[in-house]
């Protein structure tokens, strides 16, 4: 018999199920009825945003290397990373797919993005916090390390 925890939602898949939805969502629902904004404000936080957020997920990604996966349980053969990226937040991916999507609001001008950027926020907030039971069951000092770096937002949350 298959071992459950190995399964698709044994392993969170639900979640990567919706994160899907959610991602899909904020892409294309965005744009939808707007044009790209024409302040100027608008595009210089959009390029921050943007690119702050594509640095911290990519950064995030490399960082992980082989434990990298789209599900919230981490694979047997995962290690605790806290350099890089993880020095500075726990989450560095989903922080910046938060920040990406907030970017993508301002660069379309777009309240609906903006909402639906919340959204992947709360979203991801609670993915998170669904993935450090895990961790703290994997990684005896994990606590230690969720003392000291904060989970999304770097000093702040």
């Amino acid at each position: 018999m298959p071992d459950p925890r190995k399964s698709f939602f044994g392993k969170g898949g639900g979640w990567v199920v919706a994160q899907f939805l959610v991602m899909t969502g904020w892409i294309a629902l965005t744009p939808k009825g707007h044009k790209l904004t024409d302040s100027a404000l608008g595009r210089v936080a959009a390029a921050t945003l943007m690119s702050v957020g594509a640095a911290a997920a990519v950064s995030g990604s490399i960082m992980l290397g082989k434990s990298l996966s789209p599900f919230p349980k981490p694979p047997a053969d995962a290690r605790l990373i806290r350099r890089g990226a993880y020095a500075v937040v726990r989450h560095p991916i989903y922080a910046g797919l938060i920040a990406l999507s907030l970017g993508w609001a301002c660069l379309w001008g777009s309240a609906r993005g903006a909402a639906l950027a919340l959204v992947q926020a709360v979203f991801l907030e609670a993915k998170a916090r669904r993935e450090e039971r895990w961790l703290r069951e994997k990684f005896a000092d994990y606590g230690r390390y969720a003392a000291e770096v904060r989970r999304l937002i770097p000093w702040i949350y």
